[in-house]
C-alpha cells in the first residue's frame, strides 16, 4: 500500500515523539536567543531581521508548495518556524517597548517583498505559454523553434476568423525574453501563461 507524503511525515513525527517520551531519550538543548542579555537597542533590529527572514522563507515556501516540491517545502517550513518562534519570543519578552512591535510589523512587510524579489530571480519551474495570433503564427513558431523550444500548433476560430494557436513550455527565468520577442514579431498576439507542476516527455526525449 502506498502511503502519501503527509501521512508519512506525520507517522515519523509520532514515532520520534514516542521515542523521546517513553524511550528515555533526551533531546539536545536547542540554542535560543537570550533576549534579556542583549543591549536594548539591538533587540528591535534583531526582531526585524528575524521576521524579515521568516517571511522571506515563507514566501518562497508557499511557491514551492504550489510547484509540488515537497522536500524543499518541508525543510523551509522547519527553518521558518524556528525563526518565527524566536522572533515572537523577543516581542513578547518586552511588550512595553513599541519599537519591538514596529520592528516586528516592518519585518513582516519587508519579508514579503524580499521573498517575492528573490523568487523572481531564482524563478524555478516552467510555464505553459499559450499564444494566439491571427496572421503571424508561422513566424512565431519558427522563432520559438529556432531557440530550441518545442511548439505544438493548433488551429482555432476567433471572432475575425481563423487564428493560429501555439503551446510551448518555457522555463520561468526565460519567460520575459520570450514574451519580448513574441511582441516584437506580433504586437497583437494574445498570450496567456500557466504554471506547470510536472514536465515529462516531449520531442527532446525523442531526438
Amino acid at each position: 500500500m502506498r502511503i502519501g507524503y503527509p501521512i508519512f511525515t506525520l507517522l515519523i513525527t509520532i514515532i520520534l515523539a514516542c521515542f523521546v517520551q517513553f524511550g528515555g531519550y533526551e533531546l539536545p538543548p536547542t540554542p535560543t536567543v537570550a533576549w534579556s542579555a542583549l543591549p536594548g537597542e539591538w533587540v528591535p533590529l534583531l526582531i526585524f531581521l528575524l521576521r524579515t527572514s521568516d517571511l522571506t522563507i515563507s514566501t518562497i515556501r508557499m511557491l514551492t508548495i504550489v510547484q509540488g516540491r515537497r522536500t524543499t517545502a518541508w525543510l523551509l517550513a522547519l527553518f521558518q518556524s524556528s525563526l518565527f518562534v524566536t522572533g515572537v519570543a523577543g516581542v513578547l519578552g518586552d511588550l512595553d517597548n513599541p519599537l519591538n512591535l514596529v520592528a516586528y510589523a516592518s519585518g513582516f512587510a519587508f519579508g514579503n517583498v524580499l521573498g517575492m524579489a528573490i523568487e523572481s530571480k531564482i524563478a524555478p519551474g516552467n510555464i505553459l505559454l499559450r499564444i494566439t495570433s491571427s496572421n503571424l503564427g508561422e513566424a512565431l513558431t519558427m522563432q520559438l523553434r529556432a531557440q530550441d523550444y518545442g511548439v505544438t500548433e493548433l488551429s482555432g476560430l476567433g471572432m475575425m476568423g481563423t487564428v493560429h494557436v501555439m503551446l510551448t513550455f518555457i522555463p520561468r527565468r526565460e519567460i520575459r525574453g520570450v514574451k519580448r520577442q513574441i511582441m516584437e514579431i506580433d504586437p497583437n498576439a494574445f498570450i496567456t501563461m500557466k504554471p506547470v507542476r510536472l514536465l515529462q516527455g516531449g520531442w527532446k526525449v525523442l531526438h
